[in-house]
C-alpha cells in the first residue's frame, strides 16, 4: 500500500505542477480541468468480478475551491489554496480493467509526461500534491478457519488463533512532511553506453579470424645446467641446519658448523662461521658469539655483514667495545648503538672531536642517548667549547628530571651532569650556581661523598664556611668510617681558618696528620714492595673477605678507595663476565649428556618393541585369535623399524656435533683465558696507579699541613694582639639554618640521624676582626 501511495503521489504531484504565471494566465483552469479528467478516468474503470466496488474521489476544500472559482476570483484566492491542505479519501482500491491505462515496469500506472509535454505545460515546482486513499489490505479472520471433528482428540488443546500485528499505516501527518517543499523533476535522458567490444569496426568477426597469420616460432634450446651431487660434506651442512632450524638443538649443530669451517668451498665455510655465531649466541655465550660474527666482518663477507652486526649490538657487553670498534669504525650504517660504542671509542683514545660527532649521532629515545649527551658534554669542554658543554648539561639535566628515573640509568647519568655543571660554574666563579648542581645529586648516589667534598670547596669560596665545616662533619661521621677522606679534613680546617675559630682548624689538621701519616707511610713502602698483580690480588683478597680489615699491610679504607673507581670496576665487570661464559660450556656439556641418555633409552624401548612385535607375528598362525592382529602388528613392526633407523641417525649426529664442539669449547676456553688474563693485568695496573695517585695527593696535602699550621699560627698570633688592643670581633649573621645553640661539640659520639647527613652546619660565631 506504501508503494501504492507514492507512486500516485508521483503521478498526482507533476499534475499540480505550474509557474505563478501559468497559474494568472486563462489556461490554467482549462488545463487543470483536463488534467483532473485524466486523473478521475483512472478510477472508473471496470473492476473484477468479486470486488464490484466503485471508488469514489473526493478531494477536500482544494477540489471544491477550484470548481466556484472563475478566472476573476483566482488571483485573490490563490494564496489561500497554497495554505490549504489536499485531502484524498477513497473507498478500498480495486484493481482496475482500464484498458486504456497506461501500466509500467512491474505493472504500476505511469503518468504521460509527453502529452504535456506537447502541449507545452511547464511542470517544475510543486505547489500542493493531492493524496489517494487506496483503502487497507484485505484481512484474515481467525474465525473462518475451523478444524473439524475435533471430538476425536479428547486431550487436543485448542488455541485461540492469534491475530499478527501489522505495519504501522502512514499517518497523513508523514506523508505531509515527506512532500513538503519537495520539487520533482523530470528524470533526465539515459545516456548512450559506449562498450568499445560492441562497435562496428571493433567486432570479432570470422573475417577477421580468417586474415590471422599464424607465424609459429621454434623453442628456445634449453641447455640443462649441470648438477653437481651432494658430497659428505654437503650432507654433513644439511644435517647441521635441520638442527639449527629447531634452535633447541644449537649445542649439537654447533659443533658440526666448526667442523665444517675447514672447507675448501667459500660458501659453506662463511655459511657455518655465521650459524655458529648464532647458535653461541642463543647458548649464552656472548665473547664467543661476537669473536666469530667479527671474523665475519673482517672478512668482509657482504651476505653476513649487516646481520651480524645487529646481533653484535643486541649481546655486546662492556669488555666487547673497544674491538668492537675497532672493526666498525668505517662502518656507514647510521645506528645509535654503534655509534654511542664509537663515542666512547673515541673518548678513551682522547680524539674528543671524534668522540664529539658520534655521541651527536645518537639520536633522542634511543637506549643510551643520555650517556651519550654527556660524553659529548665532556668532549666540548675538552675542546674548549665550554658555553656550549655548560647549556647542553643545563637542557639534559631538564630532560631527565621530566622522565622516569630508573630508565636508562638515569639518576646515575643525572648525578654526572649535576658534578659535571657543578665544576663548571667553580671554575667560572659561580659559587652558588655550583652549590645548587652540587645539592642535587642524591645522597644514594655512588658520587654523593665526592659532590659533597667538592660543595665544601664551594661553600668556602662563597662566604659560607659554617656550610662548609657542617659538610664535612657529615662525611666524618660513623657512617662514613670505612670512607677514605683526608680531603675532609682540609676543607674543614680552612673552613675554621676563615671565621678565626684557630683552635678548631689546628685540631682538624692534627687528626688529619696523625691518622693519615702512618697510612701514607703504608701506602709508600707497599708500592715498592709489590707489582701490579699483587695490587690485583690485594684488592680481590679484601672483597672475598666482606670485612672490613686490613689487607697486606694497607688500610682497608685505601683498598676500598683505589677499588671504587669506575676504570677497574669496568674492567671487573668484564673479568667476571669471561668467567660465567666459561662455566656456561660446561652446562652445554652437561646437556649433551642428557639428551644422549634420553635418545639412547628411546632406541632401547624401541629394539624391545621390535623383538616383541616380530615373535607375535612368527606365533600368529599357531595362536588362536591373533590372526586378527596380523595386519596392525606389521605396521606397528615398520614404524617401530622406521623409527630406530631414526635414532640411529640422530645418535650418529650427536656424537658428530658432540666431538666437535668438544674442538670448539676447548678452543674458545683458550681465548676466555687469554682475554681474563689480559684483562686481570690491566685491572692490576689500575690499581696500582690509582693507589700512587692518592700516595702522591696524600703526601702534598700533609706537606701543605705545614703552611696551614703557619697561617693558624700567624692569624692566631694576630687575633690575639688585636683583641688584647681592644679590637671588636666582626659580627656575622646566622643563617636561616643554623641552629640557635651557644657551642657545637664535633667529638660527639652518640647516635647520628641518617636524614640529617648532609645537612650540618657549624654554629660557631666569626672571631675575626672587623674590616
Amino acid at each position: 500500500m506504501r508503494k501504492s501511495i507514492l507512486t500516485l503521489i508521483f503521478i498526482f504531484g507533476f499534475s499540480a505542477v505550474a509557474e505563478a504565471q501559468w497559474f494568472k494566465s486563462d489556461k490554467w483552469y482549462s488545463s487543470w480541468s483536463g488534467i483532473k479528467a485524466k486523473v478521475m478516468s483512472y478510477f472508473k474503470k471496470d473492476e473484477p468480478a468479486q470486488q464490484q466496488v466503485e471508488p469514489k474521489i473526493e478531494v477536500l476544500k482544494a477540489e471544491s475551491i477550484m470548481e466556484e472559482s472563475t478566472k476573476q476570483n483566482w488571483t485573490n484566492n490563490i494564496q489561500e489554496v497554497k495554505r490549504q491542505e489536499v485531502v484524498v479519501k477513497a473507498k478500498p482500491a480495486v484493481i482496475t480493467n482500464d484498458k486504456n491505462l497506461v501500466m509500467g515496469r512491474n505493472n504500476i500506472p505511469v503518468f504521460e509526461f509527453k502529452k504535456y509535454e506537447a502541449k507545452k505545460i511547464k511542470l517544475k515546482n510543486v505547489i500542493f500534491v493531492p493524496l489517494l486513499d487506496v483503502g487497507e489490505e484485505a484481512t484474515l479472520d481467525p474465525y473462518a478457519y475451523k478444524v473439524v471433528n475435533l471430538e476425536k482428540f479428547p486431550n487436543a488443546k485448542i488455541k485461540t488463533i492469534q491475530v499478527l500485528q501489522g505495519p504501522e499505516k502512514i499517518k497523513e501527518a508523514e506523508v505531509k512532511n515527506l512532500i513538503k517543499n519537495t520539487v520533482f523533476h523530470l528524470v533526465q535522458k539515459t545516456e548512450k553506453i559506449i562498450i568499445p567490444e560492441l562497435e562496428e569496426d571493433k567486432k570479432v568477426t570470422k573475417e577477421k579470424i580468417e586474415k590471422i597469420v599464424f607465424n609459429p616460432q621454434l623453442e628456445e634450446k634449453i641447455v640443462l645446467l649441470s648438477i653437481e651431487p651432494l658430497n659428505d660434506e654437503d650432507l654433513k651442512m644439511l644435517r647441521a641446519m635441520i638442527l639449527y632450524e629447531k634452535k633447541d638443538y644449537c649445542h649439537i649443530a654447533s659443533g658440526i658448523f666448526y667442523d665444517l669451517l675447514k672447507s675448501e668451498k667459500p660458501q659453506i665455510k662463511s655459511d657455518s662461521r655465521y650459524f655458529l655465531a648464532t647458535c653461541l649466541k642463543h647458548m649464552n655465550l656472548p665473547t664467543s658469539a661476537i669473536t666469530e660474527y667479527l671474523k665475519l666482518i673482517k672478512a668482509q663477507d657482504t651476505k653476513h655483514t649487516n646481520e651480524s652486526v645487529q646481533s653484535i649490538l643486541a649481546i655486546h657487553q662492556l669488555h666487547n667495545q673497544d674491538s668492537i670498534a675497532e672493526t666498525l669504525l668505517n662502518y656507514s650504517e647510521n645506528i645509535d648503538e654503534l655509534n654511542y660504542i664509537k663515542a666512547k671509542y673515541y673518548y678513551n683514545k682522547n680524539q674528543f672531536q671524534q668522540a664529539l660527532n658520534n655521541s651527536l649521532k645518537v639520536k633522542e629515545g634511543a637506549k643510551n642517548y643520555f650517556k651519550a649527551q654527556y660524553i659529548a658534554a665532556i668532549s666540548e669542554y675538552l675542546i674548549g667549547k665550554k658555553e656550549q658543554s655548560e647549556s647542553r648539561s643545563k637542557e639534559n639535566i631538564q630532560k631527565l628530571i621530566k622522565q622516569d628515573s630508573s630508565a636508562n640509568d638515569a639518576k646515575e647519568v643525572l648525578a654526572l651532569f649535576n658534578v659535571h655543571l657543578g665544576r663548571l660554574s667553580f671554575q667560572k666563579g659561580k659559587f652558588k650556581d655550583s652549590l645548587n648542581s652540587y645539592k642535587n645529586i642524591s645522597k644514594d648516589n655512588s658520587l654523593w661523598l665526592q659532590a659533597l667534598t667538592e660543595q665544601g670547596w664551594a661553600q668556602i669560596q662563597a662566604k659560607d664556611p659554617a656550610g662548609a665545616i657542617g659538610n664535612m662533619h657529615s662525611i666524618q661521621s660513623p657512617y662514613f668510617e670505612a670512607v677514605y677522606k683526608p680531603e675532609s679534613y682540609i676543607v674543614r680546617g680552612i673552613g675554621y681558618l676563615n671565621i678565626c675559630q684557630y683552635p678548631d682548624a689546628f685540631k682538624a689538621i692534627t687528626i688529619l696528620e696523625q691518622k693519615y701519616t702512618p697510612w701514607l707511610q703504608q701506602m709508600q713502602s707497599y708500592l715498592k714492595r709489590n707489582d701490579a698483580q699483587k695490587t690485583y690480588s690485594t684488592v680481590i683478597k679484601h672483597l672475598e673477605s666482606k670485612k672490613n680489615i686490613d689487607i697486606d699491610g694497607l688500610s682497608y679504607q685505601v683498598v676500598k678507595e683505589i677499588a671504587r673507581q669506575r676504570d677497574f670496576l669496568n674492567k671487573l665487570m668484564s673479568y667476571n663476565a669471561l668467567l660465567d661464559e666459561d662455566g656456561h660450556f660446561n652446562n652445554i656439556k652437561t646437556l649433551i649428556e642428557k639428551d644422549k641418555r634420553a635418545l639412547t633409552s628411546r632406541r632401547n624401548q624401541a629394539i624391545t618393541k621390535i623383538v616383541t612385535l616380530k615373535n607375535k607375528i612368527k606365533t600368529a598362525a599357531t595362536t588362536p585369535g591373533a590372526i586378527k592382529n596380523l595386519n596392525q602388528w606389521k605396521m606397528e613392526l615398520t614404524q617401530y623399524e622406521d623409527f630406530l633407523a631414526t635414532y640411529d641417525f640422530k645418535m650418529d649426529t650427536y656424537k658428530e656435533g658432540e666431538e666437535g664442539l668438544k674442538t670448539y669449547t676447548q678452543s674458545a676456553k683458550d681465548n676466555l683465558y687469554r682475554q681474563r688474563a689480559v684483562y686481570k693485568e690491566q685491572a692490576g695496573k689500575l690499581l696500582k696507579s690509582h693507589l700512587a695517585k692518592i700516595t702522591k695527593e696524600l703526601k702534598k696535602s700533609l706537606e701543605n699541613n705545614e703552611l696551614l699550621k703557619y697561617e693558624i699560627y700567624a692569624g692566631s698570633g694576630e687575633n690575639i694582639r688585636y683583641q688584647v688592643a681592644g679590637g671588636k670581633q666582626k659580627i656575622s649573621k646566622k643563617s636561616k639554618d643554623d641552629r640557635d645553640i651557644a657551642s657545637q661539640n664535633w667529638d660527639f659520639k652518640g647516635e647520628f640521624w641518617e636524614d640529617e647527613i648532609g645537612n650540618y652546619r657549624s654554629s660557631l660565631k666569626n672571631n675575626c676582626k672587623e674590616k
